[in-house]
């Protein structure tokens, strides 16, 4: 005889592995077509628990790709919205003008913003030591009498009137 058998269900066993198979199952009482439905029936369920342990592995899996792609999202905005606040400041200070005015999503429209604005803004002319203070610094007497140019002797003279009365 072979090294192997074969046992009702067409499978191959091992010699002498069957055969204790079958002295089991004589003396549990039950039939060889009990035993292999039990073994179907085992197996099945078997195979049922292993595709919902993949199938809740995947919806995991799918749960946590969405969780990164939102993260990535995030982060992307706010990579954005930092080169966003670098190249407001970049075309603000080559036109000349406040960046909180400018609008635009790329360096270049804010340049094209910032040229347009700067087009649009009348010239105001600039005066050394203006500080943009609504009341000029104090005088004394003798430092407008040392003003050489005569008008602003007397546009100074004219702002402080305290000094002569």
């Amino acid at each position: 005889m072979s090294e192997t058998e074969n046992n009702p269900q067409g499978e191959q066993t091992p010699a002498g592995e069957g055969a204790s198979q079958n002295s089991a199952i004589e003396s549990s009482g039950l039939s060889q077509e009990q035993v292999n439905v039990l073994v179907g029936n085992a197996r099945k369920k078997e195979r049922a628990r292993a595709a919902e342990a993949i199938e809740e592995i995947n919806s995991e899996l799918e749960q946590t790709k969405a969780q990164m792609a939102e993260m990535q999202k995030a982060i992307d905005e706010a990579n954005h919205a930092r080169e966003l606040e670098e190249w407001k400041a970049q075309a603000a200070t080559e036109a000349g003008i406040p960046a909180s005015i400018l609008k635009g999503d790329t360096l270049e429209e804010l340049q094209a913003h910032a040229a347009q604005i700067k087009a649009e803004m009348p010239a105001y002319p600039s005066i050394p030591g203006d500080t943009g203070e609504t009341d000029p610094p104090a005088m004394t007497r003798e430092e407008i009498y040392k003003i050489k140019n005569r008008e602003q002797r007397i546009i100074a003279m004219g702002q402080h009137p305290e000094l002569f009365s």
